[in-house]
Parts: structure tokens; sequence; C-alpha cells
């Protein structure tokens, strides 16, 4: 798995990291692209799509980051064992690249929750506006 992010980034000999890797950068990132394009065209349902994939994509690779680095942590065989040579620190204080990730969870989730509530309100909106309208008028 590409975990390895202090001493080693991914191992290249095992299948597991290049699937992780390679389907993160094409779901993320190549989504993330879609997302911006759809965006700028005025295509809002697809938009919403890409945005969900991408940054559901995205928080699922930090996700699986972060668990596997645990486990790295506590393996006295592993590069990034928990030593004195190389601590972890309290809440891996010690290993910055851990807080990205955390910041790779929390944004993408944020972004997911913003957008489901823009469109809440304006389905709500839509709807009070259609509440409005005099239907009896349609009838004469």
């Amino acid at each position: 798995y590409g975990a390895y992010a202090d001493r080693e980034y991914k191992a290249i000999n095992t299948d597991w990291s290049k699937t992780v890797e390679s389907s993160h950068a094409v779901f993320c990132g190549l989504f993330s692209l879609f997302c911006l394009l759809l965006k700028q065209v005025g295509n809002q349902r697809s938009f919403y799509i890409t945005l969900g994939i991408s940054m559901g994509s995205q928080v699922m690779n930090s996700l699986l980051y972060m668990v596997e680095y645990y486990y790295q942590t506590i393996d006295p065989h592993n590069v990034n064992y928990n030593s004195e040579s190389f601590p972890t620190g309290t809440l891996y204080a010690k290993r910055a690249f851990m807080w990205v990730n955390v910041f790779w969870i929390v944004m993408p989730t944020y972004t997911i929750i913003y957008y489901l509530m823009e469109k809440k309100k304006f389905i709500e909106y839509r709807r009070s506006e259609s509440d409005k309208f005099d239907y009896k008028k349609l009838d004469t």
C-alpha cells in the first residue's frame, strides 16, 4: 500500500500499492477536473455527481492511508515504526504528514456537506416559490 509517507512513500513492487494510488489518481484527480469543467459550463447535476465522486474518493484514500500508516507504526519490521530514532509523538505530532491527511479528510467532507446543504436550500426555495404560484389562474 502506498502509505510510506515519512521514510518511503509507496511500495512500487506491490499490486495493492499500485491499485490504491492509481485508483485515487483516476477517481479524485480526473473527476475533480470533470467537476471544474462542468461547473464552468453550468451543468449543475453532473457537477454535483462528479464533486461527490472526487471528494468521496479523496476521503477514502486518506482514510485508507491513515489506517495503514497506524499499522505501520506498530510493526517493528516497518520503516515507519514508532521508535526512539523515529518517534510518532502524541497524536502523531512528530509525523506532520499524518496531519496533512487529516486535512484531506476534513476538507472534502466539508465540501460534500456544504454542497448538500446548498442543494437542500435550493430545493426548499423552489418548493416555497411554487407554493406561491396561483394555479387558479390557469383554470380560467
